[in-house]
């Protein structure tokens, strides 16, 4: 099973997010009840809400930024690991296949899809050969063979690591 890489500083930067924000509420409600000297010179408590926000402001604005970068680095860290192969969690591939019923040849749109694509990569097909699940080739080239899914925009050739995960994949290049 693959291990799916992590990235600490986004955790971390999270937590400091939320904790800058949450000792900026303690702080402003703290210093938004201050002593004033009123205009009878007289000590009165009174209760501040420009104080409170003006406190409150700068910290939930830092607490925000942090916990945005910590969402920048799990993207950045969620690319990563998918363009180097790691995927985000490895699934059952197959539990809905549907058995082709016409096993025994290639249809014509389906020999010039594979054909284009492969022409597109430079390499050259010797067999294009139907397997027993709808949607999925097999293309003979030299002594090499491919599994080709043909189910979305363009052809895909299955990769080694989803034949690693698939028992029933496996089986259709044997």
């Amino acid at each position: 099973m693959v291990k799916i890489k992590k990235n600490s500083i986004h955790y971390i930067l999270f937590i400091a997010g939320i904790v800058v924000v949450f000792t900026g509420i303690v702080t402003s409600i703290s210093n938004g009840g201050t002593e004033s000297i009123n205009e009878f010179d007289e000590i009165s408590n009174n209760f501040s809400f420009s104080i409170l926000f003006s406190v409150l402001f700068p910290y939930v604005v830092i607490g925000i930024v942090l916990i945005g970068l910590s969402e920048v680095v799990n993207l950045l860290q969620k690319l990563v690991n998918h363009f180097i192969g790691i995927p985000e969690k490895v699934e059952p591939v197959f539990n809905d296949l549907v058995e082709n019923k016409d096993k025994e040849e290639v249809s014509i749109a389906t020999k010039v899809e594979i054909n284009m694509f492969y022409e597109e990569k430079s390499l050259q097909i010797d067999e294009i050969r139907p397997t027993k699940f709808e949607d999925f080739y097999i293309v003979i080239r030299g002594n090499d063979k491919d599994l080709v899914e043909l189910g979305g925009f363009h052809p895909i050739i299955v990769s080694n690591e989803r034949l690693e995960h698939s028992q029933t994949l496996r089986e259709l290049l044997q």
